[in-house]
Parts: structure tokens; sequence; C-alpha cells
């Protein structure tokens, strides 16, 4: 299969054409919208950041 050239453009044209038309809650639900930034939050010991915990003898640890 031989593509035309500026098919993928094309492709990308369409597909923010359609993004556009979403509601703003469906944008921001995938990510798309305005993101308000978080307050950085302060760590404490009682209340350690879970994705920097020591693993468990025997857990496997999944990269992201």
């Amino acid at each position: 299969m031989v593509l035309k050239a500026g098919w993928l453009n094309r492709q990308f044209d369409q597909v923010s054409k359609n993004v556009n038309e979403w509601p703003d809650w469906m944008k921001r639900a995938a990510g798309l919208g305005e993101q308000v930034p978080k307050p950085p939050q302060a760590k404490s010991e009682a209340n350690p950041d879970p994705h920097h915990a020591k693993p468990v003898v025997g857990q496997q640890k999944l990269e992201l």
C-alpha cells in the first residue's frame, strides 16, 4: 500500500479538528484541557510518598 504525500498531516489535522469539537470536560479527562498547577505538598515521615516506598522482600518493582 502506498500512501499519498501529506497523508499523515491530513490525519493529524482531522484529529485536531475532532478534539476541538469535544466538550471541555472530555478534554480535561483526556489531559488536554487547561490544567491548574497543584500546590506543593509538604512531605512528612508519617505520610511518606507511596511511589518512593521501600520494596518488600520478594516484591517486583514496576517502572511506569
